[in-house]
């Protein structure tokens, strides 16, 4: 059963005055609850919502960046981790609508807290328009980096960048990401000096991205300390 008194609350500290709670009760309604009508879509519209404001964010308050660290910030502002402790932040946990393949709250996965804060920024944004999301995301994951508690909480995509792409110049990394029908998942590989050197999957593009960057990290982390190991020995 929906909790529309908890809503209320969470909704009463952001500010928001709900236009509709339809947008509402769908981006808390897990696909075991309902196949058709569920969050997904207001998820996938959310997630490009946050992705926009945070790049404008960078863009303006952080210009003496350079591009590589604007891209390297912005993936560490938007990985799932974040999502997912702005979700617990807010307390959206206790508003999530299970069908009755799911029975306990134990089930509750941090990849369903994080769908669930994107799918409610995606409702914001239909009922409310941009300004409310951009406060909300202010409140949450714009003040997570901030108070410089996502340090720890790198995606591999950003070490791989960190450790390796901006120490190495001579080298061309590039991204390929394309949708795979066959698999219903984003497929990415990337490329170093035009050589594929790892394959990665994900529901997102920013997942198969860092799934792929986790290969390609522990990989090159391997040849790297079998270097160290072989100059020793």
């Amino acid at each position: 059963m929906f909790n529309r008194e908890l809503l209320q609350k969470i909704l009463d500290v952001t500010h928001i005055r709900p236009h509709s709670y339809s947008y509402y009760l769908l981006a808390f309604t897990h696909v075991s609850a309902d196949p058709i009508h569920n969050y997904e879509k207001l998820e996938f519209l959310g997630d490009a919502v946050i992705d926009k404001i945070i790049a404008q964010y960078l863009f303006e308050e952080k210009p003496t960046m350079s591009v590589g660290e604007l891209s390297s910030t912005h993936s560490l502002i938007t990985q799932g981790k974040t999502m997912t402790i702005a979700s617990k932040m807010m307390g959206l946990r206790d508003l999530i609508i299970f069908g009755n393949t799911i029975k306990s709250k134990e089930a509750i996965t941090d990849s369903i807290l994080e769908d669930v804060f994107e799918a409610f920024i995606g409702a914001v944004y239909l009922d409310q328009g941009e300004i409310a999301v951009k406060q909300i995301l202010k409140r949450t994951i714009i003040h997570l980096f901030l108070i410089d508690q996502l340090r720890n909480l790198q995606d591999y995509k950003t070490k791989l960048q960190n450790d390796y792409f901006f120490k190495n110049k001579h080298l061309k990394f590039r991204y390929d990401t394309y949708f795979s029908k066959e698999r219903k998942e984003y497929k990415t590989e990337i490329y170093v000096n035009d050589v594929r050197k790892s394959i990665g999957w994900g529901k997102k593009i920013k997942d198969s991205e860092n799934d792929a960057s986790r290969i390609l990290y522990n990989k090159l982390s391997k040849e790297q300390m079998a270097t160290l190991k072989g100059a020793k020995d």
